[in-house]
């Protein structure tokens, strides 16, 4: 009887969303024995925790688990089928395959067996299950959009949070309200059971109403309603203290208006809210991203009427200062790190993450820094609020005259002295 030799296995497992955390647990148990009746020998775990298996570049342990396979550290690659390795159709799923093909590493599954990448009927099954895979990920997609959509224009909320200083609200199928969830609360509803919204029954729909009034009212600042908020000790919406960003959303959130909208700024990598309000191809370019969306007015009770919105939003787009920078970050380069001392740079920790100035000691892959690092909108806007509440608008006009009067001399000296140069080399080749 001949005995299979041990093969050294990276083990892959894949959870799409938080809903589905006994997920894991269950791959383990269908993969782990199979593992030690085949004669696999796991030398690592990798475990992406609730990411699509459509966002290949997000998904840090499937990154790691390629890196690892073409250094060798393993000869396969276990899961428990090929829809957790990736929903990829067979040309996006190219790049990655190209690479464990490359290194000899094979892919076995619990569901499918072994592929072999190196095989034209590896390649075949491979390429058939991930274009099913994703073809079903497609059909998946459209049918929740359809359904956001259909609940939307109904005037139900479908999304986690409800705006600060409102409450969500579940009822049943014959109508009674059954539960209440505020911000920041977590529930997952029955699937017979449908959400709205309406107005909080606590102090913080006040807040939101003294913010809109405040502002539009008076002749302060986004600084200046952050700086009254902290010093009278105001929770903000996470419990925490108040800054420039969050008091900026609030008052710009339609929802106050007691308006539905979707679309706003979604893009989605397979479907998204066309200009008509209707469901449209995905894009991932950034011209189109925001394009389409959809608004139901009076779809639940609004905090603040109309007219105060309206004088909101135009207090707000007038003091809108657009940063030209190098990179979009206004202060990198000038700022330091509270730790060590180095230049903070432009960045994101993650491709999907927030604007940051990280510490040039992550760039240079230094142990004597914890990897510090600041929101960038945070720290720009309130830059942007100082110099604001400092100025009055006639000496922002000046300063915007002088500042392109600069910027023209500038360019007129560099015309000079490409001028003088072209004379030089004319002489030049002349001798």
């Amino acid at each position: 009887m001949i005995t299979k030799a041990i093969e050294r296995a990276g083990f892959y497992l894949r959870m799409s969303s938080a809903q589905q955390k006994d997920s894991p647990d269950r791959q383990r148990g269908i993969v782990l024995p199979y593992a030690d009746a085949n004669q696999y020998e796991i030398v690592e775990e990798y475990l992406d925790d609730g990411i699509s298996g459509l966002k290949t570049t997000e998904r840090e342990a499937f990154q790691r688990l390629i890196k690892d396979a073409t250094k060798g550290k393993f000869d396969v690659v276990l899961c428990e089928c090929v829809d957790r390795f990736g929903r990829l159709d067979s040309v996006d799923s190219g790049e990655w395959v190209s690479q464990l093909k490359n290194a000899g590493v094979k892919l076995v599954t619990v569901k499918e067996g072994e592929i072999d990448f190196n095989s034209f009927v590896g390649r075949i099954t491979f390429n058939l299950h991930t274009e099913l895979g994703n073809e079903w990920l497609r059909g998946h997609a459209h049918k929740t959009l359809s359904g956001k959509l259909r609940a939307i224009k109904a005037g139900r909320w479908v999304f986690a949070d409800p705006p600060f200083g409102c409450v969500r609200v579940f009822r049943d199928e014959t109508g009674q309200v059954m539960r209440k969830a505020y911000y920041g609360e977590r529930f997952t509803k029955p699937k017979t059971w449908s959400c709205t919204l309406d107005i909080s029954d606590r102090d913080d729909f006040e807040i939101v109403q003294w913010l809109f009034n405040e502002y539009a009212t008076t002749a302060t600042s986004v600084r200046g309603l952050r700086m009254d908020l902290n010093r009278r000790g105001v929770p903000s919406p996470k419990g925490k203290v108040w800054n420039d960003g969050t008091i900026h959303k609030i008052l710009q959130n339609v929802a106050y208006l007691g308006c539905l909208q979707i679309g706003k700024t979604a893009g989605g990598q397979l479907y998204r809210i066309g200009k008509d309000g209707a469901i449209a191809d995905g894009t991932k370019s950034r011209e189109t991203r925001k394009i389409g969306s959809l608004i139901v007015e009076d779809a639940f009770p609004a905090i603040i009427d109309k007219s105060t919105f309206e004088t909101v939003q135009a207090k707000l787009q007038s003091r809108k200062v657009t940063q030209v920078t190098q990179n979009g970050y206004l202060l990198q380069w000038i700022i330091r790190c509270g730790h060590c001392g180095r230049n903070l740079i432009g960045g994101k920790h993650r491709p999907n993450s927030p604007k940051a100035y990280l510490c040039r000691s992550r760039a240079l892959q230094l142990s004597d820094c914890h990897n510090y690092r600041i929101d960038a909108n945070l720290i720009d806007s309130y830059l942007v609020g100082i110099v604001q509440d400092c100025l009055s608008e006639k000496a922002m006009t000046v300063l915007r005259k002088k500042l392109m009067e600069k910027r023209k001399a500038r360019k007129g000296n560099k015309s000079s002295k490409g001028a003088s140069i072209k004379r030089r080399l004319s002489a030049i080749e002349t001798k």
